[in-house]
C-alpha cells in the first residue's frame, strides 16, 4: 500500500511526526506531495484581521498551484492523506481525489473554529471571521471520505458541533516521535505532574501555579517544559510564591523527562 502526503503539513509537528512514523512502522509506503506554507504567526491574535486574512488568502492561492504542479509529477499511490494544518488543502485535494478515483483520508488535529473563537479567544462568537472558520472546520471535514482524530472527545464534538455523521470519524492516538525516550533515573518519590508544550498565547498556566500553590505542603511536584521565553512569568510567579515544587526546564535537543 503507498499513501500519498499531500499539502502543506507542518514537518516540526509531532502529531504528524508520528503519523508518518507509524505509517512507515507497518511497512506502509510514503510518497510526498507537500509545498511550504508557513503560519508561524498562527498563534498571534493579530494574524486574524481582515487584512492579513486577505493577503495569506492570496498567497494560499498561488500555493495551491505550485502544489497541483508537484502532483502532476505523482503516480501509483492508494490512498491521499492531507495532515495538520490542512484545512486549506482540502478542496483541491476533494478535486484531484474525485478525478484520481483514489480515497481521500483527513487528519485535522483540531477545530481551527473551537481554538479560535473559544480557547484562544481571537475572534468573537458572531463575527463574519468565526462563521467563516465554523464552515473551513464543517466543509474540510465534510469532503474527506475519512477524518482522523484522536480522541473519542474530539470525534464527539467535530460530529456534534459540525453535525457530521460519526462513521465518517476513525480515532487514531497522538503517539510519540521515535526520539521521545524515558530518561534512564531512578523511580520518583514524589507523584510528578508534567506539562510538555508551547505555551501558547491565553493558555491558562497560571492555574497550574496556582494548583502548585494549593498542593505546596503535599509530595506532588509539577515539571513544566517548553520555551524560554514563555516560562518566564511562570519562573518569576514561582519565585513570588516560593514554591518548591515547581520546576521549570528548558528541552533540549531530544526531549527526555521524568
Amino acid at each position: 500500500m503507498k499513501v500519498l502526503l499531500f499539502g502543506s503539513y507542518d514537518l516540526h509537528q509531532n502529531c504528524n511526526i508520528t503519523k508518518i512514523e507509524g505509517l512507515k512502522s507497518i511497512g506502509v509506503g510514503i510518497k510526498e506531495c507537500r509545498e511550504e506554507f508557513s503560519l508561524s504567526l498562527r498563534q498571534e491574535k493579530t494574524s486574524y484581521n481582515f487584512s492579513k486574512l486577505i493577503i495569506i488568502g492570496i498567497k494560499l492561492f498561488f500555493n495551491q498551484i505550485k502544489l497541483f504542479a508537484k502532483y502532476l509529477k505523482i503516480r501509483d499511490y492508494d490512498v491521499m492523506l492531507v495532515l495538520y494544518p490542512g484545512h486549506a488543502d482540502m478542496v483541491l485535494a476533494k478535486i484531484i481525489s474525485i478525478f484520481s478515483g483514489k480515497k481521500l483520508v483527513f487528519y485535522p488535529f483540531i477545530s481551527a473554529y473551537q481554538t479560535l473563537v473559544f480557547q484562544r479567544k481571537f475572534l468573537g462568537k458572531n463575527s463574519l471571521k468565526t462563521k467563516f472558520f465554523f464552515l473551513l472546520d464543517k466543509i474540510s471535514c465534510m469532503l474527506a471520505d475519512k477524518v482522523l482524530l484522536d480522541s473519542n472527545a474530539k470525534i464527539d464534538y467535530f460530529s456534534k458541533t459540525f453535525n457530521l455523521d460519526k462513521k465518517k470519524f476513525e480515532r487514531i492516538f497522538l503517539g510519540a516521535p521515535s526520539y521521545f525516550y524515558p530518561k534512564n533515573a531512578e523511580p520518583n518519590k514524589k507523584f510528578t505532574v508534567l506539562f510538555y508544550g508551547s505555551f501558547i498565547q491565553n493558555e491558562d498556566l497560571n492555574l497550574i501555579v496556582e494548583t502548585a500553590k494549593l498542593l505546596k505542603n503535599e509530595e506532588i511536584r509539577f515539571r513544566l517544559i517548553g520555551k524560554e521565553t514563555a516560562l518566564a512569568p511562570i519562573k518569576k510567579m514561582k519565585e513570588w510564591y516560593n514554591l518548591k515544587n515547581i520546576d521549570v526546564r528548558i528541552p533540549l535537543g531530544v526531549f527526555t523527562c521524568i
